[in-house]
């Protein structure tokens, strides 16, 4: 059996594919070796950690019994993304309405509402803060960037990003969010 974790505990977070046996209580090990191929080959052994290895906090994301499927999965995915990917970022079929706007703001947040649902925004930040997920390792990052930067190209990427932020801040007030806060609390 296999979990696909959240390295929440690392500067950067990581998600990686680990044997059950290494998770524990939230836990997972994970072997000192520098080298990706050895790391990968422990993985598939399912070796059993020693004190060498470190210990981090994760998050289960989910598990499978074959490592297999896992690794078909994620190799689809990432041919997948190779092919949508270079479309997106150059403003291509999908942005072909959406490149224009006003404002800085209006062009993020526009693009913002065609890429992610306010269900998904709600579980994202920028920083991956409180658990949440990151947006800003993501590779969508820079699909709102390239297409906002073509039509303001004197913006700097704090601003958009300053923008993104918000947008995903107020994804709980968006879609009648607002309205029914006030009454969930009138009832309690």
């Amino acid at each position: 059996m296999f979990h696909i974790v959240d390295f929440i505990s690392v500067e950067k977070k990581e998600t990686e594919v680990v044997p059950s046996s290494w998770v524990q209580d939230g836990m997972s090990y994970w072997p000192p070796y520098t080298s990706t191929g050895r790391c990968t080959r422990a993985v598939k052994r399912q070796e059993a950690p020693d004190e060498t290895w470190d210990l981090f906090d994760v998050n289960i994301r989910f598990a499978r019994a074959i490592l297999r499927e896992i690794l078909t999965s994620i190799e689809m995915i990432k041919q997948k993304q190779k092919l949508i990917l270079p479309q997106l970022q150059n403003g291509g079929p999908t942005f072909g309405g959406l490149s224009g706007g006003m404002t800085t703001k209006g062009n993020v947040w526009r693009i913002l509402s065609k890429l992610l649902t306010n269900v998904l925004a709600m579980k994202m930040n920028w920083r991956g803060a409180n658990g949440k997920q990151a947006f800003e390792p993501l590779a969508l990052k820079s699909v709102v960037i390239g297409p906002v930067r073509r039509s303001h190209s004197e913006v700097p990427d704090v601003e958009i990003e300053k923008y993104v932020k918000r947008w995903m801040q107020l994804a709980p007030d968006r879609d009648g969010g607002r309205k029914r806060r006030p009454d969930q609390t009138l009832e309690e």
